[in-house]
C-alpha cells in the first residue's frame, strides 16, 4: 500500500468517524442517561466523544478528553494490557473484553470492565467503541 493511499484511508476513517461522533451526539440525552460509560476512538486511540457517564468515571471534560491518546484515562500498570487487547481488535474486528483500571483525573482509582467493539461506517471498521461499567474495588 502505498502512503498516499494510506493517508487517504486514515482520511476516510476520520471522515466516517466524525459522522458516528456527531450521531452520538446528536442523541447524548439518551447515551448520558446510561450507567456505562460510552466512548468512541479513532482507529489510532485518540478520543472522539464520550458520554456523561464515561467523563464523570474519568473526572475529566469533553473537552480535555478530545483528541487525546486513550491512556490519558489509564492506570499506568494497565497500558501495555489495554494496548494489547486494542491492537488484537483492529487486527482482528472481533470485540474484546477485559477488566481494567481508570485513573479519575483526581487520581481515585477506578475498577471498571471494558468491552471494545469495532466502530463501523458503511461496512468499514473506523473507530473502536469502548464501553466501561465500574465494577467493586
Amino acid at each position: 500500500m502505498s502512503e498516499q493511499t494510506t493517508h487517504a484511508d486514515a482520511a476516510m476513517d476520520d471522515a466516517a468517524v466524525r459522522i458516528l461522533a456527531s450521531q452520538i451526539n446528536m442523541t447524548l440525552e439518551l447515551f448520558d442517561a446510561l450507567d456505562e460509560g460510552i466512548a468512541l476512538y479513532r482507529r489510532d486511540g485518540t478520543v472522539v466523544t464520550g458520554n456523561a457517564t464515561a467523563r464523570t468515571m474519568v473526572g475529566r471534560t469533553q473537552a480535555e478528553l478530545r483528541d487525546a491518546y486513550f491512556t490519558i484515562h489509564l492506570a499506568p500498570g494497565d497500558f501495555a494490557k489495554v494496548l494489547g487487547f486494542y491492537q488484537t481488535l483492529l487486527a482482528t474486528e472481533l470485540p474484546v473484553e477485559f477488566d481494567a483500571n481508570f485513573i479519575h483525573a483526581d487520581g481515585t482509582p477506578v475498577p471498571v470492565h471494558v468491552r471494545l467493539l469495532p466502530a463501523r461506517y458503511q461496512g468499514r471498521m473506523v473507530g473502536i467503541y469502548g464501553i466501561a461499567q465500574q465494577t467493586a474495588p
